[in-house]
């Protein structure tokens, strides 16, 4: 849960507070990876992804206000921010390194996500319209 500047890694069934992380802007999205290894927090600033046991600080990256998304098997994310020219990336969640990144000017950014089998990024602009990227494709991958 997140108030504020903190989010807060609660244990379900005995209510024990487990993870406290302080951020210097507000919270402003979270999202736990499918197979409840990480969770990402988005900030007015920054983009954070914390290992879901430890607490500690996985990746973190300047986005201000990032959109994200996992794929469906956890194996990787997708990132962008929503406020500036930003690359889209996708990294691998084991080793936190870019295996995609491609700088377009969309300035009016309001989603991003993978496909169920991580080959194509969709993002959704706030015109209604959404781009498919299909990842082989493309020539920026990253090796």
């Amino acid at each position: 849960m997140a108030n504020g500047s903190s989010v807060y890694v609660v244990d379900s069934k005995t209510a024990e507070i487990l993870i406290v992380e302080e951020f210097e802007a507000s919270v402003a999205k979270i999202g736990y990876s499918p197979d409840g290894r990480h969770l990402a927090v988005g900030t007015e600033s920054e983009l954070r992804i914390l290992d879901s046991t430890t607490g500690e600080v996985v990746f973190e990256t300047d986005a201000p206000y990032p959109l994200f998304g996992f794929s469906r098997d956890a194996e990787r994310l997708v990132w962008a921010s929503a406020r500036k020219q930003s690359d889209v990336q996708v990294i691998d969640t084991r080793s936190f390194k870019p295996v995609f990144m491609r700088s377009k000017t969309i300035d009016d950014r309001s989603s991003v996500c993978l496909s169920d089998d991580g080959k194509k990024v969709f993002i959704g602009l706030k015109d209604s319209r959404i781009e498919c990227w299909e990842l082989a494709k493309l020539s920026r991958s990253v090796r």
